[in-house]
């Protein structure tokens, strides 16, 4: 029987508790990522999640606005600078069919000077 019911106890803390605590935090961590929420009314969803933490943190992803999210940013390309490095570049874009012959000989002369 004390098995049994260790198991129930294990099943619930998994199924229940810990997507729970885990909402919980992803609510903290939106809120403090924003940058579109002002100080106070970052002050007063905070104490709205931390005093009402299941109710509190259903409301707040159910009330804020989806157009301001910080979605992730897109990542720039590193910067080419060396000659050599550009001029890999232009070869690969060449043998891929992006650049004919004649716009890889003006880019490889405007490369080399």
């Amino acid at each position: 029987m004390f098995l049994v019911s260790g198991f129930l106890q294990a099943v619930i803390l998994l199924v229940i508790w810990v997507p729970l605590v885990l909402f919980w935090v992803a609510a903290l961590a939106d809120l403090f990522v924003r940058r579109d929420i002002s100080g106070i009314h970052r002050v007063v969803w905070l104490l709205v999640i931390i005093l009402l933490p299941i109710l509190g943190t259903l409301i707040y992803f159910l009330v804020r606005s989806r157009g301001e999210l910080p979605l992730v940013m897109p990542t720039q390309a590193a910067p080419v600078s060396a000659v050599g490095d550009q001029l890999d570049v232009l070869t690969r874009l060449r043998d891929a069919g992006s650049l004919t012959e004649e716009e890889f000989a003006k880019a490889k002369a405007k490369l080399l000077g």
